[in-house]
């Protein structure tokens, strides 16, 4: 553990040494601007995907719930309706 320790105070004195206190500050604020949109940006994408996923869970539901009778029959009740395509089916 001192080691560790060692390494980043050795770093610090390094930085230190180079660069004065505002602009490490400068830096600071920077990667902390980096660190906050990266933070919205993954918040906004999982919302999105989470809707998406309703919306496609909604979708599915519906497949399911409609049965392919009732299509068939309302596919023929308007060919009934509809002459041209009543003969094109029965082609």
């Amino acid at each position: 553990m001192d080691s560790v320790m060692n390494f980043f105070r050795s770093v610090y004195r390094y930085i230190r040494a180079h660069l004065s206190t505002e602009l490490m500050i400068y830096i600071v604020i920077a990667i902390l601007l980096l660190v906050l949109i990266w933070i919205v940006s993954r918040i906004m994408k999982r919302r999105k995907a989470l809707k998406r996923l309703s919306a496609l869970e909604i979708e599915v539901n519906e497949i399911r719930n409609n049965a392919l009778a009732y299509k068939y029959n309302k596919a023929n009740a308007f060919a009934k309706v509809n002459a041209g395509v009543l003969q094109f089916a029965k082609t």
